[in-house]
């Protein structure tokens, strides 16, 4: 495993759209209301792996970086849920909508509450946190 030089702002930022994606009133707040952070969960999804590599992080950053095993496990299910439900996004051809309303997606979000939480507590994790 190769470790990559991931900037430390890489990282926040990528702990900032797992805060946002543990947070339903946010994404339905960013993505049906007036102000658009995203503009969607297509958006969404491209800033987080286009953007800041979140496979390539999961995959081959964080036990280099020393993160816990726990917080290993669940970012890496984290990752291969949200791979398996853009398949199911793309397939379906899903509204913004529709997305926030499915079983499904509502499992991730709770992924995305335990990997938040499991992040905060990590002493390692968390010195990548709120950097400016």
């Amino acid at each position: 495993m190769e470790k990559i030089d991931f900037p430390s702002t890489a990282i926040n930022n990528i702990y900032l759209y797992i805060e946002d994606l543990s947070n339903i009133n946010k994404l339905t707040a960013d993505w049906l209301g007036s102000k658009n952070n995203f503009l969607n969960y297509s958006e969404f999804i491209a800033g987080l792996y286009d953007d800041f590599w979140f496979d390539l992080f999961v995959k081959n950053q964080i036990k280099l970086l020393g993160f816990s095993s726990e917080l290993d496990k669940w970012l890496n299910k984290l990752n291969d849920s949200l791979i398996n439900y853009d398949k199911k996004v793309e397939k379906e051809k899903l509204s913004d909508k529709e997305i926030l309303t499915d079983k499904t997606f509502i499992g991730i979000i709770q992924e995305a509450i335990k990997v938040k939480s499991l992040w905060e507590a990590d002493k390692l994790a968390k010195q990548y946190i709120n950097l400016d």
